[in-house]
């Protein structure tokens, strides 16, 4: 059975929260729920893609306010939460969008700028 802590806001299947020990729950549909940890930018582009297919969502950063001073505000990483009535789609977007992204790492890196005549670098001629 899911469980839910109402203090990290994680989901897991034991009686007892493994981040910080408090007894768990079960999810309500309202409950934010920890949907990723991301470096800043990637997290800021995430929520707006949620936002975008109309999921609520709730941007943490990590470091708190003296350490965001001193290391500046765009580095660092940032927690994306959403309720629990959303998960499952918000996770889908999410494997959506970076996998997207690798395919594109995967080719800048690749060296092969140019792409055949059917626009797909990957195929090979």
């Amino acid at each position: 059975m899911i469980m839910y802590c109402p203090n990290c806001h994680r989901l897991f299947e034991e009686d007892v929260c493994p981040e910080c020990g408090a007894l768990g729950r079960r999810p309500r549909e309202d409950d934010y729920c920890l949907l990723s940890r991301r470096e800043v930018i990637w997290a800021g582009m995430l929520a707006d893609v949620l936002r975008q297919e109309g999921i609520e969502c709730i941007l943490e950063s990590e470091e708190g306010a003296a350490m965001r001073t001193l290391i500046g505000s765009g580095l660092g990483y940032t927690l994306v939460y959403v309720p629990y009535a959303d998960l499952d789609r918000a996770r889908a977007l999410e494997e959506a969008l970076f996998s997207a992204d690798a395919v594109v790492t995967d080719d800048a890196e690749s060296g092969d700028e140019y792409p055949d005549e059917d626009g797909d670098p990957r195929e090979e001629t």
